[in-house]
């Protein structure tokens, strides 16, 4: 039985309901034994959507990593939907002529729209969670523009935590410059992404570059 991550929305903290595989080493435990809104990586996405809107916003999507060195091979697909703790639902899947629909990173978003400041006490609280849940990941907090922003005013607020199997927990405020919402019809707020090493081998060269 997968373990089930639940995000409370009256008070943000995480609880889980813990499976029987009796296991209780952080290094033993992967991204994938979690699941948001009854989702999880390994999934496949066909499941929760059909192949028509999926391959609709991938086209949308494409250009989303287009400064990645290759900024082609996953692609994003969203659920907007009013969910019971997230407003939408963010998906990473491999971008092949296999269609191979596997959920390799899962993303709930919560919109703060121009309030940061609530934004950030909430990832706290939530990162403060996650590392009781994960105490040997190596955790690292930082800030970087966001790419789609040329003007460089657009910001990301994240801590990441590395798993030693190589799974990633991600939790971040986004922060868009005002004028570039409005214009580009952008929301923000808090995202609490949860990615496998596949996908955290894809991200790595440009995150580590900008840390």
């Amino acid at each position: 039985m997968k373990k089930l991550l639940i995000l409370l929305s009256s008070t943000l903290l995480l609880t889980l309901l813990v499976g029987c595989s009796g296991k209780s080493d952080e290094s033993e435990k992967y991204i994938s034994d979690y699941k948001i809104e009854g989702m999880s990586i390994g999934d496949n996405l066909l499941d929760y959507m059909n192949e028509k809107d999926i391959l609709k916003i991938i086209e949308q999507t494409k250009n989303h990593y287009s400064y990645l060195d290759e900024p082609y091979k996953y692609a994003d697909v969203y659920i907007f939907k009013k969910y019971n703790t997230y407003e939408s639902i963010a998906f990473a899947i491999r971008n092949n002529v296999n269609k191979d629909y596997k959920i390799l990173s899962i993303r709930g978003i919560i919109p703060y729209t121009q309030n940061l400041d609530a934004c950030m006490q909430k990832r706290d609280i939530i990162a403060a969670d996650f590392s009781k849940m994960f105490p040997n990941a190596e955790t690292v907090v930082w800030k970087k523009a966001n790419q789609l922003d040329p003007s460089g005013n657009s910001m990301f607020y994240l801590v990441t935590m590395l798993l030693t199997n190589g799974d990633e927990v991600k939790i971040h405020c986004s922060n868009w410059d005002e004028t570039f919402r409005l214009k580009n019809k952008m929301s923000e707020g808090l995202s609490i992404e949860l990615s496998s090493k596949e996908v955290v081998s894809w991200l790595a060269g440009y995150e580590n570059s900008i840390q």
